[in-house]
């Protein structure tokens, strides 16, 4: 096989984490938790794909959020079943979200 393809092709099959820390059983976010515990909530073609969607995920939830506010409703809903997370540590969770490529070493730490 031709190097040059080889390397595109490699180039092609790169993909892109949008990675969200964990939130501990107290509802507040792990920010420092290691990156093999954080949640991956989307997969992505290029580190571009992923901050796009990141930017748009966060502005969404930023409106939602303040029409939640509105509504004095007391907090963010889990997917988990638990109980939601304040508007705060919602907002810490985003703002720590990151993208990261799928071969990072920091992944597979134990």
């Amino acid at each position: 096989m031709n190097p040059r393809l080889f390397h595109a092709a490699a180039l092609a099959l790169v993909i892109w984490y949008m990675m969200a820390p964990p939130i501990g059983d107290n509802g507040k976010v792990k920010a420092s938790a290691r990156l093999s515990a954080w949640t991956n909530v989307g997969n992505y073609g290029s580190a571009n794909d992923c901050e796009d969607a990141l930017t748009i995920i966060a502005k969404k939830a930023m409106r939602e959020t303040d029409a939640q506010y509105e509504k004095s409703e007391p907090g963010v809903r889990r997917s988990t079943g638990r109980e939601p997370i304040s508007h705060a540590e919602y907002e810490k969770r985003l703002a720590a979200a990151t993208c990261v490529e799928a071969d990072d070493p920091r992944l597979k730490e134990k």
